[in-house]
């Protein structure tokens, strides 16, 4: 059934994904894909009654929804690789998500809007967002360079 071979992938690929991939994709899988797929069989899991799946999470949770379609995929993958359905039978998900648009996201320029910007990151709750938000504003910074800082000596990440 699906959710044993969802377990089993997730523990395979859990030793070469980040500690947060591995929740991420833990979180997707229990919350989207198993109450979905909960009584279907590997074998037998078919695109039609696939399609639906990222289509509800995408009303639920947009952003997670490729990566759902991702996981699913590797789940496929992984069951082909262990004899557990037929060679060659994939899931044709590319078309199952609504396009979305990726617009410009606008940066605040002019010095009366800096304080509604100052009072917006101030309304987070998570202390560790809220930090990270007023180091990206004070030092101009995008969001991966903070996230994965490298040290000037010796050019590694900081963990």
């Amino acid at each position: 059934m699906f959710p044993q071979v969802a377990e089993d992938c997730l523990e395979a690929c859990r030793p070469t994904w980040a500690k947060e991939t591995y929740r991420k994709a833990s979180y997707v899988v229990e919350a989207y894909l198993e109450p979905k797929l909960r009584k279907e069989s590997i074998a037998t899991l078919n695109t039609p009654t696939t399609i639906k799946v990222p289509t509800s999470i995408y009303e639920q949770a947009p952003s997670l929804t490729s990566k759902a379609r991702q996981y699913l995929g590797q789940m496929i993958e992984y069951a082909i690789r262990h004899g557990l359905r037929d060679e060659g039978r994939r899931l044709n998900l590319r078309s199952a998500l609504p396009k979305t648009s990726k617009g410009h996201i606008p940066a605040v320029t002019l010095p009366n809007e800096v304080q509604r910007l100052v009072q917006a990151i101030a309304a987070y709750e998570s202390p560790v967002t809220r930090a990270a938000l007023q180091f990206a504003m004070l030092t101009a910074q995008r969001p991966a360079p903070i996230r994965c800082p490298k040290t000037s000596q010796e050019g590694q990440k900081l963990q």
